[in-house]
């Protein structure tokens, strides 16, 4: 038992860094969009201290890259002004960009925004549009 623990202790701070070492030096938009979340949240068995303008740039970076996931998160980020000036229009920007992709929690969100006329003009058709689409695509409200 003594032996577990001693090697536990030793080898997680090793395994963990070799978790973050990983993830930095891997560009693909999922690595870039996960080590993101990472730093937007901060995350303490990886030795990440919480850091949104980073986080931001490394999601920015996955939904140029055309990561659904990650425009999504990244226009949750606008609506909210997190690790960046809030910014309805850019919201609605990378919803959409997300929603074209068929992500179903864009497609709704854009559906509200024409609904409540947030960002965009307001828009009935728009918004049974989207909405309609995310709920054929899985999304439950």
């Amino acid at each position: 038992m003594y032996r577990k623990i001693v090697f536990v202790l030793l080898f997680m701070p090793l395994w963990a860094w070799g978790a973050v070492s990983t993830a930095v030096n891997d560009t693909t938009p999922e690595a870039l969009y996960r080590l993101g979340q990472y730093y937007l949240t901060g995350n303490d068995s990886l030795g990440i201290y919480m850091n949104e303008e980073t986080g931001v740039e490394l999601i920015r970076q996955a939904a140029e890259r055309g990561n659904a996931p990650a425009q999504f998160r990244l226009a949750l980020c606008y609506e909210e002004g997190q690790g960046l000036s809030q910014d309805y229009g850019q919201a609605v920007y990378w919803w959409r960009k997300a929603a074209e992709q068929g992500y179903a929690e864009a497609q709704y969100s854009l559906g509200i925004c024409y609904a409540e006329g947030i960002g965009v003009d307001r828009d009935s058709k728009q918004a049974e549009y989207w909405k309609n689409l995310a709920i054929q695509n899985g999304y439950q409200p």
